[in-house]
């Protein structure tokens, strides 16, 4: 059952008395020492004998009671005389209200134990949630935004202790579900040339997926988008991983567009033809070797043979030993 309203009382019960007569049916009255009555909401008693009529009064204002209910809790609304004694007294009515509510308490807490006592770790509805032996619980998939996620929802999307199963072919995953990690193997078909252990990003939505993959070996990053021809060509992240440079005296630089600068110097006598290494290989061709002579006069260097990926020739026509600058661009 609810709880029943309880009252304040007054210390000693101090008596204070009608003011004036009133009837049976008056709801506010005034009495000669509002003080003696605690504030309002609270009950009053007016008379002192088996005729006694206990009221409830949600008002008070100096002397003055109001919203009063009449011949509360039983007893009987009657004119009274001015003179009446009103007091605080302690009624049936808070002694009943201690009862109830003390009974209400245990019912409560008997059906808390009973609750409690159901409690579980399992993913169980309506059912107190408990941690089982190793500080464990259990709960049911999430399905609202704001429930709770568990362990086999993370899963789902490889964000677990385990990433999602290597993906045989990176073009079957799904384009409007499967959003989460995955592995990529050397047989996984359509990852970016030479990339061999990776591991991927699948973000699925709207008809729109894309793609994110990350090079173990090489630490290369690669990007693709889907649209309605299907999936586009692998775009590569342009970052320190894969941007080389060497700033030695022979060395290099690598551009995102895959130009490769070479540059270096060699010492050259005369008469004689020397090979020159590039500080690295070009992966395609060497499109062009430029020469400069170190010479107070003019003088020629020349480059002997066609430049290949790896190096080139060069000899001058000066007398003595000539340092010849050199400058060769490739991919």
């Amino acid at each position: 059952m609810a709880q029943q309203s309880m009252y304040s009382a007054m210390p000693n019960s101090p008596v204070t008395e009608l003011a004036a007569a009133i009837d049976e049916a008056a709801t506010s009255f005034d009495v000669i020492n509002g003080n003696a009555l605690p504030a309002a909401p609270n009950l009053a008693t007016i008379g002192s004998s088996e005729t006694a009529e206990t009221v409830l009064y949600t008002g008070k204002s100096g002397n003055t009671l109001s919203g009063v209910t009449r011949g509360f809790n039983g007893t009987a609304a009657q004119a009274w005389p001015a003179g009446s004694k009103v007091a605080r007294y302690f009624t049936a009515y808070d002694h009943d209200a201690f009862r109830g509510n003390i009974a209400d308490h245990e019912t409560r807490l008997a059906g808390a134990e009973s609750t409690l006592s159901a409690a579980t770790n399992a993913a169980t509805a309506n059912t107190v949630v408990k941690r089982d032996a190793n500080g464990r619980t259990k709960f049911a998939m999430p399905a609202a935004a704001d429930d709770a996620v568990i362990r086999a929802y993370l899963d789902q999307y490889g964000l677990g202790a385990n990433v999602r199963e290597i993906v045989s072919d990176l073009n079957a995953l799904p384009i409007n579900s499967g959003t989460g990690f995955y592995m990529a193997a050397p047989s996984t078909l359509n990852k970016p040339s030479g990339v061999t252990d990776a591991s991927v990003i699948h973000i699925a939505r709207d008809s729109r997926p894309s793609q994110l993959l990350m090079d173990h070996v090489t630490r290369r990053i690669y990007y693709r988008g889907y649209t309605a021809s299907g999936w586009n060509e692998w775009v590569e992240f342009w970052t320190t991983g894969n941007s080389g440079a060497s700033f030695a005296a022979s060395g290099y630089q690598r551009l995102a567009s895959g130009l490769i600068i070479q540059w270096g110097s060699v010492s050259v006598p005369q008469g004689e033809t020397v090979t020159v290494t590039y500080p690295i290989a070009f992966p395609g061709a060497c499109r062009s070797v430029q020469l400069t002579t170190m010479s107070s006069t003019a003088a020629t260097a020349n480059v002997t043979t066609t430049p290949g990926t790896t190096s080139f020739s060069v000899n001058h026509n000066y007398a003595g030993t000539r340092s010849v600058y050199w400058l060769a661009i490739g991919y």
